[in-house]
């Protein structure tokens, strides 16, 4: 949008002048008497619409987006067993803890009945 002033005395252009750029134009150029002030408007429309986009845009992404699903399942093993001090997975071998270094003792591996093997190692 162009606006065009007009004044009749060189105190008036520099007064004029002055307030555009107090209300926030810019001086472009000032030659010959004439001055050119520009300044750059808010668009509500423009707001609104790039509003809309980024809320159908999102919409659209959630609607169209994967989803990562995990299952996880506990499988009861009888011959799997944990450290009693610190909970670590144990292989059927171990004689040490191998995160805490704890002991292990192992008393028959067949006997389903016995869940503690020792104060060291529980059977899950």
């Amino acid at each position: 949008m162009e606006i065009e002033v007009t004044v009749q005395s060189q105190k008036e252009f520099d007064d004029a002048i002055q307030r555009y750029i107090e209300s926030g134009y810019e001086l472009e150029s000032n030659t010959d008497g004439t001055a050119v002030l520009r300044k750059k408007g808010f668009k509500l429309w423009i707001f609104i619409v790039l509003l809309l986009f980024v809320i159908i845009g999102a919409i659209l992404y959630y609607f169209l987006s994967d989803d990562n699903v995990v299952v996880l399942k506990r499988v009861s093993n009888s011959n799997h067993y944990y450290c009693r001090e610190c909970g670590v997975s144990l292989t059927d071998d171990a004689k040490f803890c191998p995160k805490c270094g704890a002991p292990i003792n192992w008393e028959d591996e067949n006997d389903v009945s016995a869940q503690v093997t020792d104060d060291n190692a529980f059977k899950i």
